[in-house]
């Protein structure tokens, strides 16, 4: 009898007593956002590459679009890409499509996908696919927020459409994957973000929009220059590297 009390007293205080939290299985999600401030790995030969999954022509037709991998899982979609795990989606463009084009992201054997919005939802308009990681610039969209996965990752979108005025669309999509070596174990893309996850866009937004600096160069009315015909003129100087986003001649 004093035998089993005493087991009865073991097992409860072993069911009161305070339990470790389970450490995280795999490399966090935050840490491949953090890998978009690494320039140190740059020239690092010792590091995974991407390959590249489009819609270029094998034919050298130059018809790079429309070239899909299937149907999607309902009629009106197609299917981008069906990758297998463990690996992350590293860099996401892609153009063509009219405002409110939908994209869909199935993790892990989802059979809801985990992310389902509109191009400038998936495309800058909602965490974490927010500038400057993810927007539209000139004339196209890109994210280069991690799309990480442990089993599998499929990528859908709306089939083109046709436009009143331009007829049949043309789309256009490159995803850079990086596949990892089997075993690899990796945090799958997030349905919440912690605040550590947050840190880590916050720390990639700020060192990217601190790397650069933008200005602009109103014209002067007082330097106006007179060419004359068959003659040239420098207009602007400037020295990089940089880049010019806009012009305007008037």
């Amino acid at each position: 009898m004093n035998i089993r009390l005493t087991a009865l007293l073991l097992l409860s205080l072993a069911a009161c007593s305070p339990r470790t939290p389970a450490p995280e299985q795999g490399r966090p999600w935050r840490e491949f956002v953090l890998d978009l401030t690494r320039v140190d790995a740059l020239p690092r030969l010792d590091v995974p590459g991407t390959e590249l999954i489009s819609t270029f022509d094998p034919t050298g037709a130059n018809d790079d679009f429309n070239r899909f991998r299937g149907p999607g899982r309902e009629a009106g979609w197609v299917l981008l890409a069906d990758l297998t795990g463990p690996g992350v989606v590293r860099r996401f463009w892609t153009t063509g499509q009219d405002p409110g084009h939908r994209f869909r992201l199935y993790f892990d054997g989802a059979t809801k996908p985990q992310v389902d919005g509109t191009i400038e939802e998936v495309f800058g308009g909602r965490a974490p696919f927010q500038v400057p990681l993810a927007r539209y610039l000139n004339l196209c969209w890109f994210s280069y927020v991690p799309l990480t996965y442990q089993k599998s990752l499929r990528i859908e979108m709306q089939a083109p459409n046709t436009h009143p005025l331009w007829g049949p669309r043309r789309l256009f999509y490159q995803l850079n994957v990086e596949r990892l070596p089997a075993g690899t174990m990796v945090q799958s893309f997030p349905t919440r973000l912690t605040p550590e996850d947050e840190a880590a866009l916050r720390a990639v937004a700020t060192a990217w929009s601190n790397a650069v600096v933008t200005s602009s160069t109103p014209a002067d009315p007082a330097a106006a220059t007179t060419i004359a015909p068959g003659a040239s003129s420098s207009l602007l100087d400037l020295a990089g590297p940089g880049r010019v986003e806009s012009w305007t001649l008037h």
